[in-house]
């Protein structure tokens, strides 16, 4: 796998999002020591990633969950370690490491929101 094609220590903030459905689960210390690398001492690292836990879901909901999970265990990625990249970031030597969990509605249960995000009828 290669790495970032930037210069070491070469930016103060470093985004990263929705990867952890693309990035193998063995890769992800690699990826994250990367992040670290091309980040300045002192510098801000953030990572947003969605896990697997859906709300209300119904029918079609949970078949394409079923279906991307055994998609992606062909490739070695497991998203259900969203939850941990806490721990992976902890585990490069990050300090100051601060995890928070949001849920997004999406559909009538939701509201004016989870209707918004649900798209047409």
């Amino acid at each position: 796998m290669a790495g970032l094609p930037f210069p070491a220590q070469h930016f103060t903030y470093v985004h990263q999002r929705l990867l952890i459905a693309g990035i193998p689960l063995a890769q992800w210390p690699f990826a994250i020591r990367e992040l670290q690398r091309v980040t300045r001492f002192g510098g801000w690292v953030e990572l947003v990633e969605m896990g697997m836990g859906f709300h209300h879901a119904g029918a079609a909901t949970r078949q394409f969950l079923a279906w991307f999970a055994a998609i992606s265990q062909t490739r070695g990625i497991d998203a259900s370690h969203a939850a941990q990249i806490g721990v992976f970031l902890r585990d490069a030597g990050f300090s100051h490491v601060t995890t928070k969990t949001d849920v997004i509605p999406v559909g009538r249960w939701g509201g004016r929101i989870g209707n918004l995000l649900a798209g047409p009828p």
